[in-house]
């Protein structure tokens, strides 16, 4: 069976986590149950584990930094996160350190069960290159709001590189939340962004050339056949 430490601060939630949870049934045996991480790390110094069920929020060490000092140290455990806070920051610094996923309080029989056995199964996210799962759904959408509203503020200079250095995520991850979330690449939505901005500026009364160089576009000429390929007309139609 697998070995689980279970870390919060809270006396009651620890007990109704290892008392409420068919652990047994999952092929999860609880080995210890901890006050914070700094106690959950002293206890793997000591005992083997491959799971740490931990609240983010804790006195002493917080979750993510026992995430981020088990990610550094190379620990073979998986981390699952529970907060009350439903929080972009605290799923982005789990997601950085290898956190399998993220839950919310109060845990749902439901969601715990479904996560402990994706984790068994192998589908977690032990790393941010890794599959996306569901119950980050709500990360994902503050991910992809994020840089959608930095294209559409910066169409000429907005680049996948850029996007990736405003989320503090890798530039393949952001592209593969991306194009799961809206079923289109990074690409394709600035593009697509660009020439709608381009229509917007042309029927202001903007030169096509003006236009090309503020939606990204140093050659006009390339900017009039990327303009043809998406409208079916030619930039100084309109």
């Amino acid at each position: 069976m697998k070995q689980l430490i279970i870390a919060d601060d809270e006396a009651y939630m620890r007990n109704n986590l290892y008392l409420l949870f068919p652990w047994a049934e999952l092929g999860i045996h609880v080995t210890a149950l901890v006050a914070n991480g700094q106690e959950a790390l002293d206890y793997l110094e000591r005992h083997p584990a491959d799971l740490i069920l931990a609240d983010i929020r804790m006195p002493v060490m917080d979750g993510i930094t026992l995430a981020r000092i088990c990610w550094e140290r190379k620990l073979p455990v998986t981390i699952i996160l529970l907060s009350a806070y439903a929080e972009f920051e605290y799923a982005r610094s789990a997601m950085r350190y290898g956190v399998s996923a993220y839950l919310t309080k109060p845990v749902s029989y439901k969601d715990l069960v479904a996560v402990f056995r994706k984790t068994e199964a192998g589908t977690g996210l032990p790393h941010p290159q890794a599959a996306l799962p569901d119950n980050y759904k709500g990360y994902y959408q503050e991910i992809v709001h994020l840089v959608q509203q930095y294209i559409s503020k910066n169409p000429d200079t907005a680049t996948l590189i850029g996007a990736a250095e405003l989320t503090g995520l890798s530039a393949s991850y952001v592209s593969t939340i991306f194009h799961r979330c809206l079923e289109q690449t990074f690409s394709d939505y600035l593009t697509e962004t660009r020439m709608k901005e381009a229509m917007r500026l042309l029927k202001a009364g903007n030169s096509v050339s003006d236009t090309a160089w503020k939606v990204g576009y140093d050659n006009p000429k390339n900017f009039i056949r990327r303009f043809r390929r998406h409208f079916g007309t030619d930039p100084d139609a309109l």
